[in-house]
């Protein structure tokens, strides 16, 4: 509109014995700085509002296409990046400080329910990383690159953590395969009583099985 308005004007701009033009591109700039200004605030005001990550980038690519040096989209990059190295670091703060003891639902096994706890915290840094390869241009930030690695290493620790315990568990149904293999009513010898010949570990493998083959893993033919 402010443009409009200049090219209205009735006077010869090229014209520089009149100060006219001078005075009306004095405004005109003072119009365009207020705009941007108000732009501005309009635009951190609705990206420190925004909660997640995949808005807040959608917010950015659209402000992204104004191509307005004075909305600095870039730093706004950065500071998605930045909150998420703060989400990496407190996860990995987090998996130092109860790997050996994490907690698990009442319900969940203890094996299975040691590896679940580490898929949460692998998801938890998973979700936003998918939701950057969505975006690109946050990925070409100078940050980017280290984010990544701090990505890669954490989310390796977790992978190998959920590896250490199934492989563990593997070999330990090894061990019990017998007790499950064994016959559940059994007579003694002189008496000729009956006896339930059931060890209660073997539930405890059944709810295991149960739950391993829900999370995906591989489970032994002996605990099928």
């Amino acid at each position: 509109e402010e443009k409009y308005q200049l090219k209205k004007k009735p006077y010869d701009v090229l014209d520089h014995r009149k100060s006219d033009f001078d005075v009306d591109y004095h405004d005109f700039k003072a119009s365009v700085a207020d705009l941007e200004a108000h732009l501005q605030m309009f635009f951190s005001q609705c990206f420190e509002r925004i909660p997640g990550t995949r808005r807040a980038l959608e917010l950015l690519s659209r402000f992204e296409l104004l191509a307005l040096p004075c909305l600095d989209v870039e730093e706004k990059y950065q500071l998605i990046l930045l909150n998420y190295v703060r989400d990496i670091e407190a996860t990995s703060r987090l998996y130092n400080k109860l790997k050996d003891d994490p907690p698990i639902e009442g319900s969940m096994p203890p094996v299975a329910g040691k590896i679940q706890w580490a898929r949460q915290l692998l998801q938890r840094i998973e979700e936003p990383m998918a939701v950057f390869k969505e975006y690109p241009k946050i990925l070409q930030v100078h940050e980017a690159k280290k984010v990544v690695k701090q990505y890669n290493r954490l989310a390796q620790v977790l992978l190998e953590y959920e590896l250490l315990y199934h492989q563990a568990w593997l070999k330990q149904m090894d061990v019990v395969a017998d007790g499950l293999s064994a016959t559940v009513f059994v007579r003694h010898p002189k008496t000729k009583e009956l006896f339930v010949n059931f060890d209660d570990s073997v539930i405890l493998v059944l709810r295991e099985t149960e739950v391993m083959q829900k999370l995906g893993l591989d489970v032994p033919p002996a605990a099928l």
